[in-house]
């Protein structure tokens, strides 16, 4: 599945470091269409094994023909910005690493307007963290994922169609 996903930088970080690892770790296997979308162009923290683009080619990003892309990211301003690409036809996921609005302030409409938004799929990382947007939210979370994964998130895509 071509797959994008869109990071706040490059530089080092647990939530980068996971995520690069599993896409270096991918693309060692076999080839992928995997690209990375940094919004801050900071030095990488380590080798990547696929391309990195500027934001600007997120408006140019789809899938091919009737085959679905993947847009990813981890945080909800990024998940915002992925609502509003109009690229089509493109499934378009937050993987909610961490709970943003604990550690910035946000209006609290628009984070029920992103989070319930029926073009984002939301992917919880803990069960903790899926009860927290439950709580705060009122949206009923569908998936836990507690180790980031690309071939568990294809594979969770490629259910979620066949229902």
């Amino acid at each position: 599945m071509q797959t994008i996903i869109v990071t706040e930088h490059l530089g080092f970080c647990e939530k980068n470091y996971v995520i690069f690892k599993n896409v270096n770790d991918l693309t060692q296997k076999t080839i992928y269409d995997i690209s990375v979308v940094p919004y801050d162009l900071s030095n990488e923290m380590m080798d990547l094994n696929c391309a990195t683009f500027n934001v600007a080619e997120l408006s140019s990003f789809g899938g091919y023909g009737e085959k679905p892309a993947l847009m990813l990211t981890t945080t909800i301003p990024h998940a915002a910005e992925i609502l509003s690409s109009v690229t089509k036809p493109v499934h378009k996921v937050l993987y909610l690493w961490d709970l943003d609005w604990i550690y910035n302030v946000y209006d609290t409409n628009w984070l029920h307007s992103v989070l319930n938004s029926e073009d984002l799929i939301l992917i919880c990382r803990s069960q903790y963290h899926a009860e927290a947007v439950e709580k705060t939210f009122d949206i009923s979370v569908k998936y836990v994922l507690e180790n980031f994964s690309l071939e568990e998130i294809w594979n969770l895509l490629d259910d979620t169609k066949k229902r």
